[in-house]
């Protein structure tokens, strides 16, 4: 073999293998169970469809408050469209059912159709959330009128079970896909908030994050928020199996934050102690202007 064939072999080998690496590369996917919904792909039929009222299992007050949302996030009904001036050619529709781990209906589960803003081919980053439903009393959900010139994440979120994500969600005009979901009990996290001479702290808010969660605004990492009790103990049911970051704060006391707490719906793991010093500023009084007496 001559001085050029070799060159050209190399040449075309490194071609090959910087191809592959690039392939792999771009096929790997997240390992979060959480991720993956229960069946995707198939056209939605008349019979999948909402056909009911969404049941007022939980008001809006109370899914905003479980999953920390600082701006409270309206919910309208099981059958919902994300623009209204988008024609039936150019818009796409996403439904289905969610379903618990015995295949039963959910009632009441929040679907969020959130913008996907990041740029990987297989891992999603939370941006705002377009439009949101609420599955009617067979656990059914359509969003309707979705403009197709963007990719999406599809969060769904039930109180009393673990949260799943579908991502990377790009649709085409006029098309109907089915997106089934199966949520889990998920995990339970607990935990006691003193100060430092261990005295209960009552009303103390916990802000669970999952560290797999990737997005642009830091309120959607939140995965599900508790409240101490009179004891000072919180219990936090419906989480991911893997690692949380747990924010505590409480009135006149500095917030702390623990990162890497591990938990697993298969084994509960040791309470979670939080002792907290005083701090921060308060003031109370009564605001006047010059014209007051």
């Amino acid at each position: 073999m001559n001085k050029d064939a070799i060159i050209l072999s190399f040449m075309l080998a490194v071609v090959l293998a910087a191809g592959a690496v690039f392939y792999l590369f771009n096929q790997q996917d997240d390992s979060d169970d959480h991720f993956t919904p229960a069946d995707t792909g198939a056209n939605l039929t008349a019979a999948e469809q909402p056909q009911g009222n969404v049941p007022t299992r939980h008001s809006n007050e109370q899914l905003n408050r479980e999953f920390g949302r600082k701006d409270p996030l309206a919910v309208q009904g099981a059958r919902v469209v994300a623009e209204a001036d988008v024609t039936e050619e150019e818009a796409a529709r996403i439904g289905g059912q969610v379903v618990n781990s015995e295949g039963q209906p959910i009632a009441a589960a929040v679907v969020a159709l959130c913008v996907d803003v990041g740029s990987a081919r297989n891992i999603s980053v939370l941006g705002p959330i377009k439009v949101a439903a609420q599955t009617d009393k067979d656990g059914l959900y359509v969003i309707d009128g979705i403009p197709t010139d963007e990719r999406y994440a599809v969060r769904v979120e039930a109180i009393g079970y673990a949260s799943r994500i579908e991502q990377c969600v790009q649709l085409n005009g006029g098309e109907s896909r089915k997106i089934n979901f199966q949520l889990g009990n998920g995990a339970t996290l607990r935990g006691l908030v003193t100060d430092l001479e261990g005295n209960p702290i009552k009303g103390a808010t916990l802000l669970v994050s999952d560290m797999a969660t990737r997005s642009s605004d830091p309120d959607l990492d939140i995965e599900k928020v508790a409240t101490t009790d009179d004891n000072g103990e919180f219990v936090c049911t419906g989480l991911n199996n893997g690692s949380k970051k747990v924010t505590c704060t409480a009135a006149t006391f500095v917030t702390k934050t623990v990162l890497t707490v591990m938990v697993n719906a298969e084994k509960e793991g040791d309470p979670l102690e939080f002792k907290l010093r005083p701090g921060g500023v308060s003031f109370s009084g009564r605001v006047i202007d010059a014209d007051d007496e």
